[in-house]
């Protein structure tokens, strides 16, 4: 038991080097984790944003939600939830980019 609480104080002790409760410095591993788990949720946050617009692209484009699913494996109710949450802005301007482009490549075949 006295061995056990040695060890909990000096692991205490190796987590808290370096840290000055006066001053302002934070222990070296607080802050490589906090750098670590910034870098993760920017890389997670980017992901999400790059597969919503994919997303609002293909409905933009009258493409099913179970052919969506079906193509990027994602579930159709978080497809739903994309729609929903982008269609009064992002969907629609994709729309009339989508058929401004269609229109454009009509023209250009004639």
């Amino acid at each position: 038991m006295e061995n056990e609480h040695n060890g909990t104080s000096a692991a205490k002790k190796d987590l808290m080097a370096g840290f000055d409760l006066h001053g302002d410095t934070l222990p070296k591993f607080l802050v490589e984790k906090m750098l670590e788990t910034n870098e993760r949720l920017a890389r997670q946050s980017a992901h999400e944003k790059e597969r919503e617009e994919i997303v609002c692209r293909l409905l933009a484009s009258d493409m099913t939600v179970d052919d969506i699913s079906l193509i990027l494996k994602i579930r159709a109710d978080e497809i739903r939830i994309i729609e929903s949450n982008n269609a009064k802005t992002t969907i629609p301007e994709y729309t009339r980019t989508y058929k401004a482009r269609v229109k454009s490549r009509a023209k250009k075949q004639q």
